[in-house]
């Protein structure tokens, strides 16, 4: 799968504020809450440790909007590429 460009910094602080920092994950396969709801943490983004998160497309093939992103946690994102889900 190809790099995709980053969201802008504008669209991922409306998304956090959305969220309210939250991971919003629903896989169900995860075996967590829907969403997921772990607390993440704004300056440990990129991290892979709890507090870490991404700022991920619900449709890959979407636009850089606010309603095509999402916010997931390390631990949801670490399952998500390891089931080739990114």
């Amino acid at each position: 799968m190809a790099e995709r460009e980053p969201f802008p910094t504008l669209i991922v602080n409306e998304v956090w504020a959305r969220c309210g920092g939250c991971c919003e994950c629903a896989d169900e396969e995860h075996g967590h809450g829907d969403p997921c709801g772990q607390r993440c943490i704004m300056p440990m983004q990129g991290g892979p440790n709890i507090g870490g998160w991404e700022a991920i497309p619900k449709d890959p093939e979407g636009p850089l909007t606010a309603d095509n992103c999402m916010i997931v946690c390390a631990p949801c994102f670490a399952k998500m590429r390891a089931a080739g889900q990114l």
